[in-house]
C-alpha cells in the first residue's frame, strides 16, 4: 500500500572542513617550485577542456590556496568502486554521490617531495590491498619518498591514484557514508514530489526517526517500486494503517 506522510526529521549539524590560504606555506616554496605548481594545475585544466581526462569533474584550489587543491572523479560504470558509488547516490538521494573527493596538498618543498593525497568523501571498506589508510590517507607507492619523481606530472599521480583504486577492488563502506550522510539537511531535489498540501489531512500523522530507504534498496522486501518514484506517494508498513485510517 501507498501512502502519504509527514516526516519530521532532525538532522545533526553538516561536517564542513575549513580550509584557509597558508601565505607562509607559498612564501617558503621556491619561486621555481610555485611555478611548476601552476604549470601543472594549468595543464590538468587544459586536459580537461579538451577531454582528455573525462573522468575527472573537478581539480580546483580550495580557497584560492594553490598548495591544497580538491579533485572529484569518477570510474568506470561496471567497476565495483563505481557501482558501490551508484548505489550510495541513490540510497541518499542525492546524485552527486556517486563520485570521489580527494585533497591534494602539496609541500613547501615541492617538486622535490611528493604531494600528499587525502581521500574525503565517501568512506571505502577498510581492507588491507586498498591504498587508502583508516584516516583517509592514499598510500601507493608513487607518492612515497622512495617511489616519488620530482617529474611526475599532477595528471599522472591522479591516473595512478584512480587506478590503484580500482585494482585494489575498493568499494563504499555503506554503513559509515549513510550514517555520515544527511541528505535532509536540505530537501533533497529528488523528494520535492512529496510536497503537498494534503499532508495535514493525513490524521496528523507524524513519525520521527524513521529510515527512509531508496526504491532500489526497498525492492526486495517490497518488490518493483518504480511507479512510486513518477508519483506522489511513499510507502509505508501496513503497521502505519490503523493510525492513518483507523481515527
Amino acid at each position: 500500500t501507498a501512502c502519504c506522510m509527514l516526516m519530521q526529521l532532525h538532522p545533526q549539524p553538516q561536517r564542513t572542513e575549513e580550509a584557509h590560504t597558508n601565505a607562509g606555506e607559498v612564501q617558503q616554496m621556491a619561486t621555481v617550485g610555485f611555478r611548476r605548481l601552476m604549470s601543472e594545475f594549468r595543464k590538468v585544466q587544459r586536459a580537461l577542456a579538451d577531454g582528455e581526462l573525462p573522468w575527472i569533474l573537478q581539480c580546483e584550489p580550495i580557497e584560492d590556496n594553490m598548495l591544497h587543491w580538491k579533485v572529484v572523479m569518477n570510474f568506470p560504470p561496471e567497476s565495483t568502486l563505481q557501482q558501490s558509488l551508484t548505489n550510495l547516490a541513490e540510497c541518499v538521494f542525492d546524485t552527486m554521490r556517486d563520485r570521489v573527493t580527494l585533497h591534494v596538498r602539496f609541500p613547501p618543498e615541492y617538486p622535490r617531495s611528493p604531494p600528499e593525497v587525502w581521500l574525503k568523501q565517501p568512506r571505502l571498506k577498510y581492507r588491507s590491498e586498498v591504498p587508502v589508510t583508516f584516516g583517509g590517507k592514499v598510500c601507493i607507492h608513487m607518492l612515497t619518498s622512495v617511489g616519488w619523481e620530482p617529474a611526475s606530472s599532477a595528471s599522472a599521480v591522479l591516473t595512478e591514484i584512480r587506478q590503484a583504486l580500482l585494482d585494489s577492488g575498493a568499494e563504499v563502506d555503506m554503513a559509515v557514508s549513510m550514517k555520515r550522510t544527511n541528505p535532509y539537511l536540505d530537501s533533497p531535489p529528488e523528494l520535492t514530489r512529496l510536497r503537498t498540501e494534503r499532508f495535514p489531512l493525513a490524521n496528523s500523522f507524524v513519525k520521527e526517526g524513521l529510515t527512509v530507504l531508496s526504491t532500489r534498496e526497498a525492492g526486495p522486501f517490497l518488490g518493483d517500486l518504480s511507479k512510486l518514484e513518477v508519483s506522489d506517494k511513499i510507502g509505508l508498513p501496513f503497521e502505519f494503517a490503523e493510525e492513518l485510517y483507523g481515527r
